[in-house]
């Protein structure tokens, strides 16, 4: 078990859910029907946070004229972002 600590949740699963874990414990891939289910709510997680990703992506890309990223122009995001920390943490 990868996580610190364990939460017991009860589940029960039907039909063609419960015949997917079935055979992937007789095949061998997982000693318990815990071992596919954390496996399969991690797999959906990843798809999820990738899924959110190729948004964030999309967003961006479609935000505006592209900029090129210089030195420069990091240096100058950089100032401002310093600056601005200052004034706001000088508010507080």
């Amino acid at each position: 078990m990868t996580s610190a600590t364990i939460e017991p949740l009860h589940v029960q699963l039907f039909g063609r859910a419960a015949e997917i874990v079935r055979t992937q414990i007789a095949a061998g891939r997982h000693a318990t029907a815990n071992e596919v289910i954390d496996e399969l709510v991690l797999l959906w997680g990843d798809q999820t946070t990738h899924d959110e990703l190729e948004a964030a992506i999309e967003l961006g890309l479609n935000s505006g004229n592209p900029v090129e990223v210089t030195p420069e122009f990091m240096a100058e995001k950089r100032r401002r972002l310093i600056e601005w920390y200052y004034q706001n943490e000088a508010a507080q």
